[in-house]
């Protein structure tokens, strides 16, 4: 996979402009969006002619392409690029900078404005840890101290099929880099996607990268995020060989070698040998679940990811991934509907008229379940694995009842007192607990293994025990 750096100096060029057109800058990664290219020359740009957004963020951009050839060799593309600011100075000698969306590192693409791609390789942090054993067979060393061979055999990446996207594997793969006389071959984790059809670079990060980014954060209950990724184009090739370009956006980590250290069998949920389905269906079903329950998905990952600081917002955050699921499985109304709607219509009918839009839409979600019912059947729905929790907390449903109505309708500012924010973080934990229950089932597991894996997990086993310690 091909290796970022943080600074690449060379010559930069529109695809149409000759090489010897090119002007001098460097690239520098890390900015936002993505990079910030300082020339000290200036691209010919119109302003009247940016172009039409490349990407779901809705933002024009002036330059979508630009070629670049450093220093060291590396072709480089960048894509979306927006000229921030160009100068003249005394003599008529410009300079200019350009904030750089997308970073491909490995070849120049010229053909296309808004390019498409049918692979894509990446690492995830924790993918190490939660994809063990270590992938790497039977080692033998042959030679002497001057001249010797090492051979080892990784086992077989386990693979899937997801309809609609393609190919998915997961294995370990290794670099081989020289350095000033240093020989260094890094082993890793990686997935690796090949695309049923080709896909533009926001959807290879939005339909692959970001669904196997979360299953590994639900699985792990640790932020993941995206390692080195390298991508792979139809037709692009280089020395006769498929061009695998590293990829630099905003959100993508750098390399990392070490495992981390604090990482604990018991912080997750369940590793990929511990897990009672195989990999194909795994895949595939969490691909399904990720179509169905996307909104659902990030709003129980926000604590993972990005946790607000306010606990309050975590709480509601929580309420309403809990009513997103239930809504998603639950067609339930508390009276047929078309019974309601003749009492809808009746009720309107009997009131005054300048009254009729302002009771009509009191009424328009009345025969929806209460929120504390949703709660219950959900409960329902967890099973024998929630038990411990639930047992320990006969009023868990109306507790989240009375809170939400608090948060949702009288939002105070005043700062949470030891004991409700306390109260309040025990709600979100049996929350969480509640959903991951279903979510696993959604997946497959039944009740059982559900059971076991949460009683390894250091949170629920504690929770478990704080909450028969308030009874």
């Amino acid at each position: 996979m091909k290796e970022l750096r943080g600074r690449y100096e060379g010559r930069w060029r529109l695809p149409e402009q000759r090489r010897d057109r090119a002007t001098g800058g460097a690239l520098t990664l890390g900015g936002e969006p993505g990079g910030v290219l300082r020339l000290t020359g200036a691209l010919p740009w119109d302003l009247a002619k940016r172009s039409q957004p490349q990407n779901r963020s809705g933002v024009w951009y002036d330059l979508p392409v630009i070629n670049g050839d450093t220093v060291d060799g590396d072709q480089l593309t960048l894509l979306r690029n927006l000229v921030t600011s160009t100068r003249t100075v005394a003599g008529g000698t410009q300079s200019q900078e350009l904030l750089v969306g997308d970073v491909l590192v490995g070849a120049h693409l010229v053909e296309e404005q808004n390019p498409v791609f049918d692979s894509v390789q990446f690492e995830l942090t924790h993918l190490a840890d939660w994809s063990r054993p270590s992938g790497v067979g039977p080692v033998t060393e042959s030679g002497d101290e001057e001249n010797f061979v090492i051979t080892y055999r990784r086992t077989p990446p386990h693979l899937a099929t997801v309809v609609g996207l393609g190919e998915v594997a997961l294995g370990r793969t290794a670099d081989y880099k020289f350095d000033h006389e240093v020989n260094t071959l890094r082993h890793y984790a990686a997935f690796a996607v090949r695309f049923a059809k080709p896909r533009h670079l926001d959807d290879v990060f939005d339909d692959a990268i970001a669904p196997l980014q979360n299953l590994l954060t639900f699985a792990d209950a640790r932020a993941s995020r995206p390692g080195p990724v390298s991508v792979t184009s139809p037709g692009l090739r280089v020395h006769g060989e498929q061009a695998h370009l590293g990829v630099f956006r905003t959100g993508v980590e750098p390399p990392e070698n070490k495992q981390n250290k604090e990482a604990t069998p018991y912080q997750g949920i369940f590793v990929l040998e511990a897990c009672p389905i195989p990999f194909g269906q795994l895949i595939a079903r969490w691909f399904d679940l990720a179509s169905r329950l996307g909104p659902i998905i990030d709003l129980y990952l926000t604590l993972d990811y990005a946790p607000p600081v306010h606990t309050q917002t975590q709480f509601m955050n929580m309420c309403q991934a809990a009513e997103g699921y239930h809504r998603t499985i639950s067609t339930g109304t508390l009276m047929d509907p078309e019974e309601h709607k003749e009492l809808v219509r009746g009720l309107v009918n009997g009131c005054p008229d300048d009254r009729r839009e302002w009771l009509r839409g009191l009424l328009a979600h009345s025969n929806e379940p209460s929120f504390k019912r949703r709660i219950d059947e959900l409960i329902d729905r967890a099973g024998p694995a929630l038990r411990p929790l639930i047992a320990a907390r006969p009023k868990y449903a109306v507790a989240m009842r009375e809170y939400r109505i608090s948060y949702a309708h009288w939002l105070s500012t005043e700062p949470l007192t030891a004991n409700v924010r306390a109260k309040l973080v025990d709600l979100i934990t049996v929350t969480r607990f509640m959903l991951a229950a279903c979510f696993l089932q959604d997946l497959g597991w039944s009740t059982d293994q559900v059971h076991a894996a949460f009683e390894k997990n250091w949170l629920f086993i504690y929770s478990s025990r704080q909450g028969q310690q308030r009874t």
